[in-house]
């Protein structure tokens, strides 16, 4: 896994939860800080 460029994020989100973690991405701007949760949704969609 260290050697990879680029992941899904769904693949990184099951690597930390596999090892008891919890995968947390976080945009920082001068007013604050924004979680973003919404990549759980965009997994789901169906391809093609």
């Amino acid at each position: 896994m260290e050697k990879r460029t680029d992941m899904y994020v769904s693949n990184l989100r099951r690597f930390v939860e596999a090892m008891g973690g919890e995968l947390l991405i976080v945009a920082h701007f001068p007013d604050g800080d924004v979680v973003i949760k919404n990549f759980a949704e965009v997994d789901e969609q169906p391809t093609g």
